[in-house]
């Protein structure tokens, strides 16, 4: 396959991989009672994590070799999904549904952007500015609506705070790339992530037993797998070959998702400025999948023995200035 090829592909895979976290909210919609964010939070992170473990240990060379590549900047992925899932519903709480889920999800490509930029001197394009502009409006006027509840400016830092959490979750699993697979590293971080929720659950008081029916069996391993597990690997394998603020932009396909769910599945009734959302985001992230998979900007990072395919492939693609 060429390089426009395999560029097309990581954008595809990216946009897939924001396709199953938007199906999130449906399948905890539809979960049993007693499923709450704490016990959901750290449940998906935890089966995640132990459906890669065999196959991150595989590609690594075994289990010793995995956690012999372990490095800081895998609890930092770990603390990026675990403050994402604290401030998150945290801020919802304080901002309200509608404006903490749009800063919290709209602001993630922008701190995403910034760390390239940053850390990796990856060029912000005029294109990534538009996409990301256009998305951030549809992911707007999507949740325009849904809450009166009052937007404190507490409740809008901690949705910020959730943004920047799901950036920084970018930039450790890149970075423990360097020692890594990027399987392992997204694996180590999912891991890590769990065990930091642990405290938070134990202090929610909320418990699993949701779990033990078949409903709850079947949303655990839904959430689990195919919103954590499979989406997380894709996440982590573009995280090598496209850079930040792009990654993160595709990505913004969840909030499309969720929103055409919703209306499908739950029977919510779309609003003319939910519908103009729709079209926004889906505008914004076929910008962002045109640019993306086009022309390419410099291999900022060294290449490494854990990632050595996908780190051709990403000083391939950073050639072209994306």
């Amino acid at each position: 396959m060429g390089l426009r090829g395999r560029r097309w592909g990581t954008a595809a895979t990216v946009l897939a991989a924001g396709m199953l976290y938007g199906t999130t909210g449906t399948a905890q919609a539809l979960a049993p009672g007693g499923a709450d964010p704490s016990s959901v939070g750290l449940l998906r992170l935890a089966l995640g994590g132990l459906a890669l473990l065999p196959f991150a240990a595989a590609r690594s060379g075994g289990f010793r070799v995995l956690l012999r590549g372990a490095s800081p900047w895998v609890l930092l992925a770990g603390a990026g999904l675990a403050g994402f899932q604290v401030l998150f519903f945290r801020g919802v709480i304080a901002a309200g549904v509608a404006l903490g889920t749009v800063v919290a999800i709209a602001s993630g490509p922008v701190f995403a952007g910034a760390l390239g930029a940053a850390v990796f001197r990856e060029r912000l394009s005029p294109a990534w500015w538009v996409s990301t502009a256009l998305a951030a409006a549809g992911c707007a006027l999507v949740s325009l609506g849904k809450s009166a509840a009052p937007a404190p400016a507490a409740g809008i830092a901690l949705a910020l705070g959730a943004g920047a959490s799901y950036a920084l979750l970018g930039l450790g699993i890149r970075k423990s790339s360097a020692a890594l697979p990027s399987l392992g590293a997204v694996t180590l971080g999912l891991l890590a992530g769990s065990l930091l929720l642990v405290p938070v659950y134990l202090a929610s008081g909320s418990g699993l037993g949701w779990v033990l029916s078949p409903r709850g069996a079947l949303t655990a391993a839904h959430l689990g797998l195919l919103t954590t597990a499979l989406p997380y690997f894709l996440f982590g394998r573009a995280l090598g070959i496209l850079p930040m603020g792009w990654v993160y932009t595709l990505g913004l396909s969840e909030p499309l998702v969720a929103a055409l769910l919703g209306i499908l599945y739950l029977r919510e009734t779309p609003s003319p400025a939910a519908l103009a959302g729709i079209a926004l985001l889906t505008a914004g992230l076929a910008v962002s999948g045109a640019a993306a998979s086009g022309k390419p900007s410099v291999a900022r990072e060294e290449g490494s023995p854990g990632i050595t395919t996908e780190s051709t492939e990403r000083t391939e693609a950073y050639d072209a200035g994306l």
